[in-house]
Order: C-alpha cells, then structure tokens, then sequence
C-alpha cells in the first residue's frame, strides 16, 4: 500500500472492481447479490475528469501534472500512469476473461432524468439521483480533433461494448457549443495567484497611462 492505493489497487475502496469484490466476499456470496454498473458516455467521462483533478492535488502529483494544465495535457499525463479514475468502465464490470459479471447496466444519462428502474431493481425509492464532486466553477475544455481521435484510441472498448457513439469530425467540431471558452484549467490556489499577477499587470497599465 501507499499514499496513493489500498490493499487492492489505486485510490479507495469505492472504486473496486466487480472482480475484487467478487474475490474479496466469495463466489456464493457475490452470486446471490445484485450486481449493477453505472457508466457514462466515455466523452463525457474524460471531460468530467480533467475539471476533478483541478481540485485533487494528489491526483495531479500522481501523474507529474502542474497546477495549470490543458485538456491534451491531461490526456497525455494519464495514459502514462494507471489509476482506477480513468481506467476503461469496462474492466470494472468484467472478468479477467472477459465475462460481464454484473446483472445490470445503467446509463448515467438515463438515470439523470428517470431513476426509476435503478428504483426498481434495487426496491429503494429514488426521486432523483444526488450529485456529488461536482466542479461547476472550473470552466468545461473546448475539445479540439486530436483530442477526440486520442480519447476514442483510450477508451474505444468503452464505447463499442456499453453501445456510445465513438465521436466524428463533426461532433469534435460542434461539442459543447455553450461553452466556448477554452483555456487551461487551474487549482483554485492557482487561480489566487493568478488574480494577483492580473491585478499588478492591470496597476502597471493604469501607472503608465498616468505619465
């Protein structure tokens, strides 16, 4: 173990494969339970990881990525150290041999706007599904060709195997048409100091129109 796994692989026991988890409480008990995944448009996912790690200082000195960083950054730095965050969803629902051992399948998009069969199959009443590590504040990337074609050669098994499109020309032109602001993402300390470089730059100006 280290500062950055447990007994079983890296970051908390929340990410454990459905493999681990068979091996950890047995055949017979596994067998009896419910098992069930959640996955996500592979897109999206990667998008959703590149803003998280603005706020996950850890994760950032695990893969060797600096304060400021862009999204090719991020796809770079992640393909060189493996970690549980952004391995494909597919090895958390398959076996070594490639058997799917998990009963159900749910799409995030699906359960978002109708929890309802989750509701269902678990009996538990579910209104509406909770939000949590949310970073509305950090400013989603603009993803550029490249960045896609890298994206699909990363996680191709995810899209093939949980039926998402893999992402054309087109869709890396019109992705998030709402957020055309591109630039680097920045730990919110960062982004403190950021403000103060601005704020001198800014004084400078005002001083040099004065003369």
């Amino acid at each position: 173990m280290g500062p950055f796994s447990n007994w079983y692989q890296t970051d908390g026991l929340q990410h454990l494969t459905a493999s681990l988890v068979k091996r950890h409480i047995g055949d017979s008990l596994f067998d009896e339970c419910l098992k069930f995944a959640v996955v996500r448009n592979p897109t999206d996912r990667i998008v959703s990881q590149f803003k998280y790690m603005s706020v996950r200082s850890d994760l950032r000195e695990f893969i060797g990525l600096k304060d400021r960083y862009e999204f090719e950054d991020c796809l770079e730095a992640i393909q060189k150290r493996k970690h549980v965050q952004w391995m494909p969803q597919v090895d958390f629902i398959r076996s070594a041999s490639g058997d799917t051992i998990v009963d159900k399948i749910y799409r995030l998009e699906d359960l978002s706007s109708d929890p309802s069969p989750l509701a269902a199959d678990i009996g538990i009443p579910i209104e509406t599904l909770p939000r949590e590590n949310h970073t509305d504040g950090v400013r989603k990337p603009v993803l550029k060709p490249s960045d896609f074609s890298m994206i699909v050669d990363m996680f191709r098994q995810d899209y093939e195997f949980l039926g998402y499109s893999i992402p054309t020309l087109d869709s890396a032109r019109s992705h998030d048409p709402e957020h055309p602001g591109s630039g680097p993402a920045i730990a919110p300390w960062a982004e403190g100091e950021r403000q103060d470089r601005r704020g001198e730059r800014d004084a400078g100006r005002a001083s040099d129109m004065r003369r």
